[in-house]
């Protein structure tokens, strides 16, 4: 099994999808990696116990439930992720094309 440890440094709040489903939060680090990490009942993360998902023990313990929400959760995050990374580098142009 292949172990990867996450960056804590590169958890960003705004990329974080929250799934009722696994009672978890989701988002997609600066590294691209997948990441996990359980929710306490007032919504926030247990950021200590974040993994990668592809270092979940048991995949054969999901349903196609769960594995089809899962392929919900890698979009949204993927959304996320990109609709962040699209704001960022257009006040990058916006900025050089006003300096110009």
């Amino acid at each position: 099994m292949t172990t990867t440890s996450m960056i804590k440094e590169l958890y960003n709040e705004a990329l974080v999808y929250s799934s009722i489903v696994f009672g978890m939060g989701f988002w997609i680090d600066d590294q691209g990696l997948f990441i996990s990490a359980p929710e306490f009942k007032d919504g926030s993360l247990d950021i200590d116990n974040a993994i990668p998902v592809y270092d979940w023990e048991n995949f054969d313990e999901l349903t196609p439930h769960h594995l089809s929400h899962l392929m919900h959760i890698v979009q949204m995050c993927t959304l996320k992720r990109d609709s962040q990374q699209i704001e960022y580098f257009s006040t990058l142009f916006t900025k050089e094309f006003k300096n110009a």
